[in-house]
């Protein structure tokens, strides 16, 4: 994923910042139900 306004890139599946290793987001589990879509939060 990329953010247009800090021109960073992330790596959804480890939340690393790609263009810059100093920065990352926090990422969760996903499942997909009978398309939907789940996230575990907690």
């Amino acid at each position: 994923i990329t953010s247009p306004l800090y021109k960073e890139v992330y790596d959804l599946t480890t939340g690393e910042c790609v263009s810059d290793p100093s920065y990352s987001i926090k990422v969760y589990p996903v499942e997909v139900r009978d398309g939907d879509v789940y996230l575990k939060t907690a």
